[in-house]
Parts: structure tokens; C-alpha cells; sequence
């Protein structure tokens, strides 16, 4: 169904088509646990673009500084 099909996609690192997935769930199954389930997963996908952005940014902003040190 739509939610295997969206961790799939989701675990292909393909976020937008899991998303897709996931947010058909939550429209046409408002009501049941499933939506809740795909609700979880775009909260976790959401997190880990989050985390990723923090990653680089470190990386932008420490980088430069390490490198005029050396």
C-alpha cells in the first residue's frame, strides 16, 4: 500500500516521493493510525533534513577557520 510505498521512497533517501506518500495517508485516512504512522515518519524525515542542514552549515561556517589556521 501507500505507506510500504512511502518507506520505500524513504529509504531510498528519496524524501519529496515519500512525502507524497505519506501525505495521500494522511488525507485519505484522516481518522485511522495510519495517518498517524505517516504523520510520524514526515515528522522524522523533517528532523533528519534539520540535522543534515546543522551539518553543513558547521562545516561552512568551521571549515574556513581551520584552514586559515593551518
Amino acid at each position: 500500500g501507500s505507506f510500504n510505498s512511502g518507506r520505500f521512497y524513504e529509504k531510498q533517501k528519496q524524501y519529496p516521493a515519500a512525502k507524497v506518500y505519506y501525505e495521500d495517508i494522511i488525507e485519505d485516512y484522516r481518522d485511522t493510525s495510519w495517518a498517524a504512522k505517516a504523520l510520524e515518519r514526515i515528522n522524522i524525515m523533517e528532523k533528519k533534513k534539520f540535522y543534515l542542514l546543522i551539518f553543513l552549515l558547521k562545516i561552512l561556517i568551521f571549515l574556513p577557520v581551520q584552514l586559515i589556521n593551518m
